[in-house]
């Protein structure tokens, strides 16, 4: 965390992040590379521009292994793109609302390596010119709440634990949440309780998607316009079948899968496979 900051800040901010914070797990790996060794290479290397296609591989992501071990996730470029341009449709009818002199802002207090914060931070971020908030350790909820007090932002995604977390911190009052336009819960299932909570003491209810590692993530979502604190059913495709025309589709949309129902995810944002393990052959 500490490899670019100047001496001898950088080497405060690791000692303390190793052995104070323990925030580093014990790892082995032969002949790694460190990051300011591979930067101090990079610049001595020529740029050349590759040849992208939409059918090349963009990233293998891998799963959080909540159902078995964790699993790469094949996700072509078109994959990513298709479900980046969701996400910026499906976020548009509040994020519009953000004042024309305010950059887009994002808490992201999830790890950028889970493709949640990876599409909805990172990437989204990148799409729209906003910026993030990271919190590297939203665990230390006292220090979320301090470092969130110094911004203004617009959009929170989040797990359950994080929501409940917080909305119960005694300091919660010291930041500014009114201008706070969707907060997203993903990762896990967001409950009634908390969902209710967080709304009223935001004024914003929490938009619950479903998705998986494998549909780049969001595969569906409640929409980022309902007032209701409690969690909707979240069966509702947000998948375009016309590439052309995201938002206008999105708007057209009025029905939602019953429960018998099968949920069908669209092509574009689909993996195309995962990352064989050598002990699967």
């Amino acid at each position: 965390m500490g490899d670019m900051l100047s001496w001898p800040r950088g080497a405060l901010v690791n000692f303390v992040v190793r052995n104070v914070k323990n925030l580093v797990p014990s790892f082995d790996l032969p002949g790694a590379i460190k990051f300011n060794e591979a930067v101090r290479r990079g610049k001595d290397v020529a740029f050349v521009q590759p040849v992208v296609k939409s059918d090349d591989i963009a990233v293998l992501q891998y799963t959080g292994g909540t159902t078995g071990v964790s699993k790469g996730a094949v996700l072509l470029h078109r994959n990513v793109i298709a479900n980046l341009l969701q996400s910026e449709a499906w976020n548009d009818p509040v994020m519009k609302r953000v004042p024309a002199h305010e950059q887009p802002t994002s808490v992201c207090a999830l790890p950028l390596y889970h493709i949640f914060a990876f599409t909805v931070n990172m990437m989204l971020g990148l799409r729209t010119g906003g910026k993030n908030i990271l919190i590297p350790n939203p665990r230390d909820l006292p220090a979320v709440l301090k470092e969130l007090s110094k911004h203004t932002f617009h959009s929170f995604p989040a797990v359950n634990t994080l929501f409940n977390g917080l909305a119960h911190h005694p300091d919660f009052g010291k930041v500014n949440w009114s201008n706070l336009k969707v907060s997203v819960g993903g990762g896990m299932a967001v409950t009634s309780a908390v969902a209710a909570l967080w709304l009223e003491k935001t004024g914003c209810p929490i938009c619950e998607g479903y998705g998986l590692s494998e549909t780049s993530p969001s595969a569906s979502c409640n929409p980022t316009t309902s007032k209701q604190s409690r969690c909707q059913r979240i069966f509702q495709n947000c998948g375009p079948q016309e590439r052309h025309d995201f938002g206008q589709w999105l708007q057209r949309l009025p029905q939602r899968c019953g429960r018998n129902r099968v949920l069908v995810s669209w092509r574009a944002r689909m993996c195309c496979g995962r990352c064989a393990r050598r002990e699967d052959g």
